[in-house]
């Protein structure tokens, strides 16, 4: 069981609310902690600082990953003078994140894939860490499955395969939530909301919706 989130871009009130929901299960981060059209670096450092403090399985988003010392790429929203200190924030604790990880069954990463090869999700885990880690080993070798950071799943229509169980964050959607049984994406740029999957439940919800509800 475990609580996954989304995207979160310097949003401090949903970090907290996802620290603060369930506490007794392993929770999950897709990356993008950095870069945010509406959050200064000041908070997106604390949200940073908070996750990485915690028990949370954090995994890496495109906009974490361009501010490392050899960077896989370079994304629109990538700050110069915002890397004096989030690179070394980053690479201080780079065993800290990983590309991918499995959580009831469901494969997690930032962005998802596109094809599972004929693999199940605990061989695609096992994989993809592995190559991740020759890659940081040796960076001249390449990491084989760069797109699970930035394959764009709206952007391209549902090419979503069928016979593995995926959670993906990455694109902007409007209505997060099962694309079909097998596909769960909670990646949402709204700053009022905080998406979650719950593995347990079987459910998506908004974090801040809830605790709103509660409150009225």
């Amino acid at each position: 069981m475990a609580i996954i989130i989304g995207d979160i871009h310097g949003n401090l009130e949903k970090v907290q609310a996802f620290l603060a929901h369930r506490p007794d299960q392993p929770h999950i981060a897709l990356g993008d902690y950095c870069d945010s059209f509406f959050e200064p670096l000041e908070r997106q450092l604390a949200c940073l600082q908070l996750l990485m403090a915690s028990d949370t399985v954090l995994l890496w988003g495109n906009h974490d990953l361009h501010y490392l010392n050899t960077p896989l790429f370079r994304f629109p929203g990538y700050e110069k003078e915002h890397a004096a200190l989030l690179q070394p924030l980053l690479e201080g604790a780079i065993d800290r994140f990983r590309p991918v990880c499995l959580a009831d069954g469901w494969l997690c990463s930032h962005a998802g894939l596109h094809s599972s090869q004929g693999h199940t999700e605990q061989e695609l885990e096992q994989l993809i860490s592995a190559d991740w880690q020759q890659y940081l080993a040796d960076h001249s070798q390449g990491f084989r499955f760069k797109s699970i950071f930035t394959f764009d799943f709206a952007g391209i229509g549902r090419l979503t395969p069928g016979d593995i169980r995926q959670v993906v964050a990455h694109d902007h959607y409007q209505n997060p939530g099962f694309v079909n049984p097998n596909f769960v994406r909670v990646g949402c740029f709204d700053p009022e909301t905080a998406w979650i999957f719950d593995t347990q439940l079987g459910a998506v919800c908004d974090l801040l919706q809830t605790a709103a509800d509660r409150e009225e």
